[in-house]
C-alpha cells in the first residue's frame, strides 16, 4: 500500500513485491555480504550513508542500519528514488534490481497480488 502513496502504479508494485521476495523473500534485515545488497529491496550499499561519496545520484539520504530494519518506509522511497532513477537511464527502472535483469518479475506476476 505505501508504494500507491508514492505515486507508483499497481502494476509496479507488483513487480516491486517480486523483486522484493526474490530478492530477500520478504526480509527486512536482509544483507548479502558479498554484493553489499541489503533491506527487503536488496538496495546496494552505494545508496546508504555508510558510503563515504553521499553525493552519487544513487544516495537515497538513511542509513545502511535503515535500510535493515523493520520500518520499510524509507526502504520504498529509496526504491522508487532508484527505480525513477534507472527509467531516465534505461527506459526501465527495474533494471535497478539483477533479479529482474535476470528475467524474473517481468510476467508471470500474478502469484505476488
Amino acid at each position: 500500500m505505501v508504494l500507491l502513496f508514492n505515486g507508483v502504479q499497481i502494476v509496479d508494485t507488483i513487480t516491486f513485491k517480486c523483486i522484493a521476495t526474490k530478492e530477500s523473500d520478504l526480509n527486512t534485515a536482509y544483507w548479502d555480504h558479498e554484493t553489499e545488497e541489503m533491506g527487503i529491496f536488496a538496495i546496494a550499499d552505494v545508496s546508504c550513508m555508510s558510503n563515504k561519496d553521499m553525493s552519487h545520484e544513487l544516495s537515497c539520504d538513511l542509513s545502511c542500519e535503515q535500510l535493515r530494519d523493520d520500518d520499510i518506509e524509507d526502504d520504498v522511497v529509496c526504491a522508487i528514488k532508484l527505480f525513477n532513477l534507472y527509467k531516465k537511464m534505461t527506459g526501465d527502472g527495474f533494471t535497478y534490481w539483477p533479479v529482474y535483469v535476470e528475467g524474473y518479475c517481468r510476467s508471470e506476476t500474478d502469484y505476488y497480488i
